[in-house]
């Protein structure tokens, strides 16, 4: 879909990332914002990883801190200070969820239960929701059917969700959707449509839970194993958490232009470190930034600064690698 800066309709999830000029990352690295309500830390401390990134941790570095029952190690903990802080800088409104899957511990920020339009993550709820049912015999599947799963989870192709969604799908996808822990995910739209749909950070990281803790070994596994192979245009978001932590990633975005300036939505959902022991979702609207505050095309340039605050979170969590401002070009 082309991008219109002057008519500013709605894009969906159809853009595809390039790495741009070193100059033009550090042009935007800048982008900060007021502070987030609930969050707490040293207001004057800026953690943001594309300029300094903490260095990875291995397990043997955390014994000295025991583990203790549904509480993180201490090198997490002391990430997640990091984060907090971080976040006092970024502007929008930013909902994050940690989890660790071992310890069962949770860190949920301020905006954590805050809804916001779901994009392009959905399309994880989505494709559960098929393969539970065609495994179950309620549906089937066709090979053709498969290969657009594929391509929905590999360069989050639009085109593929509607087919599917067209073929197999109604407002009762939503009640099958409950089961996944998405109890505060909504339709936008009549009739109901995948992409208009608002969830949570939290919903997002029940959804992930889901899929490791709760699916068939096979089915997990297809799905997992799709999320760590991803196109370059799904490669930041929780991908940030650096190679060493082989993550799995869904990412969503998108531009709402309701407003009179237009404004992205940038999402992420995953897992990441050994065993995929931790979940991690984010979820930034940047539908409260002042227009011209990211650059002097606010849209775009908060758009940029959108994925790039999520790839930094995952840096900060996971000591990975910071990911540079991308271009926008239309796609599929």
């Amino acid at each position: 879909m082309a991008f219109n800066y002057l008519s500013r309709r709605r894009v969906r999830r159809g853009w595809f990332l390039s790495l741009p000029a070193v100059a033009l990352a550090v042009a935007l690295a800048g982008c900060g914002g007021p502070a987030k309500a609930g969050e707490t830390g040293d207001p004057s401390a800026s953690a943001h990883s594309s300029q300094t990134s903490p260095a990875p941790v291995p397990p043997q570095s955390q014994t000295a801190c025991p583990v203790r029952p549904r509480h993180f190690t201490c090198a997490m903990e002391a990430n997640i200070r990091k984060v907090k802080r971080f976040l006092r800088t970024q502007p929008g409104v930013i909902g994050v969820v940690l989890y660790d899957r071992d310890t069962h511990a949770t860190w949920a920020n301020a905006n954590a239960d805050h809804r916001i339009p779901a994009a392009s993550t959905i399309k994880l709820a989505l494709t559960t929701d098929l393969l539970l049912r065609n495994a179950a015999g309620a549906i089937h599947l066709t090979p053709a059917d498969q290969t657009l799963i594929d391509k929905m989870l590999f360069k989050s192709s639009d085109s593929a969700a509607t087919s599917l969604w067209s073929a197999f799908e109604s407002g009762s996808f939503l009640t099958r959707a409950q089961a996944f822990g998405m109890d505060n995910t909504i339709f936008t739209s009549s009739p109901p449509f995948w992409g208009n749909v608002y969830t949570t950070a939290r919903d997002l990281d029940n959804l992930m839970n889901y899929v490791l803790g709760r699916l068939p070994t096979s089915m997990k596994s297809s799905i997992t194993s799709r999320m760590q192979r991803v196109a370059p245009i799904e490669q930041w978001g929780v991908w940030g958490a650096g190679r060493a932590n082989k993550p799995g990633v869904k990412d969503g975005w998108e531009n709402d232009s309701d407003g009179p300036d237009g404004y992205w939505v940038t999402n992420t959902v995953g897992f990441a470190g050994p065993g995929k022991r931790y979940t991690l979702a984010i979820m930034d609207n940047l539908g409260s930034v002042p227009a011209g505050a990211c650059g002097p095309v606010s849209d775009i340039a908060c758009y940029k600064t959108g994925i790039t605050t999520l790839s930094d979170i995952a840096s900060l969590l996971f000591g990975g690698h910071a990911t540079l401002h991308p271009q926008v070009l239309a796609t599929p």
